[in-house]
């Protein structure tokens, strides 16, 4: 019992340097570890079952699977038409970020998702592609949009949109925060997956973080997935 204090003292200090927690890309610009709610690397995982690991906090947040993917280490998680993932992580308020890095083969067709959950008509937490269009908007009250290109790292960080590192224009008008949890590779729209994923669109990796990042951040996280 006489160690229990020292025991309480010790592990805030841990946090406060950073330790406690792995690091990797998804830490990179100095991001605290402890604001990274998952982080997903599917390109260079050892295997399909590993690729589900959240990196940031294995065993917590882990991708479930709902239909499989296809995959490669070379590549990452490429679209069926039918796959989606399960994060199990709902979001908080409009203060959260969301970075993704995805590669396409393909001109862009139809509707693709690669991180969402939708739950209503105000209430919707996406990073899409329509038609050569990529936009991305939080809880559906607004929306950033920029042309397509083959490879991206797209982030939405609170009420703001980065493309490649680079701030867009606009901000996003926060609406109600979906009480359901995010999905990959397909629409979670309330409860149900849909607007899957198709078989030109991969992707590489993808990081949740419980506060807003700044552009330095953002930038520093942008070469690391980029360098993947």
């Amino acid at each position: 019992m006489p160690y229990a204090p020292l025991r309480r003292t010790i592990m805030p200090l841990g946090r406060a340097f950073g330790g406690g927690r792995p690091t990797g890309w998804w830490t990179s610009g100095g991001v605290d570890p402890y604001s990274c709610v998952a982080a997903y690397q599917p390109k260079g995982a050892a295997s399909q079952a590993a690729s589900y690991t959240n990196l940031a906090n294995p065993g917590t947040y882990d991708a479930a699977l709902g239909v499989a993917p296809t995959w490669a280490s070379a590549t990452g998680w490429t679209g069926t038409g039918s796959a989606w993932l399960d994060t199990g992580i709902v979001a908080g308020d409009q203060s959260w970020t969301y970075i993704v890095r995805y590669n396409r083969s393909a001109a862009p067709g139809g509707l693709r998702m690669y991180l969402s959950a939708r739950q209503s008509a105000t209430s919707d937490i996406t990073i899409q592609a329509i038609t050569g269009i990529y936009q991305e908007f939080t809880n559906h009250s607004g929306q950033i949009s920029f042309g397509a290109a083959a490879s991206n790292v797209v982030c939405v960080a609170g009420s703001r949109a980065y493309l490649n590192g680079t701030l867009q224009s606009g901000t996003m008008t926060a609406g109600t925060s979906p009480s359901i949890p995010i999905y990959l590779l397909a629409r979670n729209n309330n409860g149900t997956a849909a607007m899957f994923l198709g078989t030109s669109d991969t992707i590489v990796a993808v990081a949740i973080y419980n506060t807003t990042l700044g552009s330095t951040a953002i930038s520093a996280l942008t070469t690391a997935m980029n360098a993947l």
